[in-house]
């Protein structure tokens, strides 16, 4: 039987009971303290559109939230999957639960087919490119407190990856960060780079002519030429 990596934390199985009449409607599992789980919950809710947010959200439009119970604590390497079904398969005996499956990590029991897969896969791609998500995400970067970027650089300063993570990894970009002209911020085309670098192969000297032209910076230009940005477009 497939068995979960172990984890150095206990994992506390633990139910969401609803205020005004003490039913049980969920239960799950977490390894952080039971308060933290609960804000997660109510913070989920807030665009989630299953069962278990609707109810949620209801609750907090009357001003009350789900009280959360602990039922068992698994300790560390325990089979916590094996308990959070026995759990719901207990108290779904007796109350109406809003859990959409039978328990464990991988959502064992909702089997998926390779469909639902692939229409689940094209919308997570679509979301990715989207515009509108992409400068959103341009903005929060941006608005990042000062030595941000600094802290995690020190953190992850020395660590090493294999040859196929960092292959796998730059596929993975390459699949989901748009390149090139499609990219939103592109103030030019791949055809308009052969000819800068055509141009520049013959003219050396007419960087900031060429800048001009194209309405590019001089920085953004020499990066052409160093072929540090469109890298990806090779000379016909």
């Amino acid at each position: 039987m497939f068995q979960y990596p172990s984890s150095s934390k206990s994992t506390v199985i633990y139910s969401l009971v609803d205020p005004r009449d003490e039913r049980v409607r969920y239960v799950g599992k977490t390894m952080v303290s039971l308060r933290e789980r609960l804000i997660g919950h109510l913070y989920e809710s807030k665009r989630g559109r299953n069962k278990r947010h609707n109810w949620i959200r209801k609750l907090t439009s009357l001003g009350l939230e789900p009280r959360i119970v602990p039922l068992e604590t698994v300790p560390p390497g325990g089979d916590w999957a094996e308990a959070e079904r026995r759990w719901i398969s207990l108290l779904g005996a007796s109350h109406d639960l809003l859990n959409g499956t039978t328990g464990g990590e991988g959502c064992p029991g909702r089997p998926v087919s390779e469909k639902t897969r692939r229409k689940i896969g094209e919308k997570n791609r679509q979301t990715a490119k989207n515009p509108v998500n992409l400068r959103r995400l341009a903005q929060m970067s941006r608005n990042r407190p000062p030595g941000f970027y600094a802290a995690i650089g020190a953190k992850l300063k020395g660590r090493k990856h294999s040859a196929s993570y960092k292959a796998n990894m730059s596929e993975a970009v390459k699949a989901v960060i748009p390149r090139g002209s499609s990219h939103h911020n592109a103030k030019i085309t791949e055809q308009d780079v052969r000819d800068i670098l055509s141009h520049l192969k013959l003219y050396p000297r007419d960087g900031a002519y060429l800048a001009r032209k194209y309405g590019l910076s001089r920085s953004g230009l020499s990066a052409i030429r160093n072929r540090k940005v469109w890298g990806h477009v090779e000379l016909s």
